[in-house]
């Protein structure tokens, strides 16, 4: 997982241009459903909370169907 502040400019790629953000999802399992989610509707990425989050875990991985890992995370303090 990145930090979003290393994202210099968004590039075009295969993806829907959809990103997902997530705030204080704290659930492993809503989290690795959600991922599912996002990578069947096609988004590019996901970013989320580093406040309050799930961590990343087995049970997120499991969740995803090990989705995880092919899903784009990104990270930021707040979402302010």
């Amino acid at each position: 997982m990145l930090n979003i502040r290393q994202l210099d400019r968004v590039v075009e790629n295969e993806g829907t241009g959809l990103w997902l953000a997530l705030h204080e999802v704290m659930d492993p399992q809503n989290l690795g459903g959600i991922i599912w989610s996002a990578y069947f509707f096609g988004a590019s990425g996901v970013v989320l909370c580093a406040k309050n989050s799930a961590p990343h875990s087995g049970v997120v991985s499991k969740a995803s169907v090990d989705l995880l890992e092919l899903t784009e995370l990104w990270s930021c303090k707040n979402m302010m």
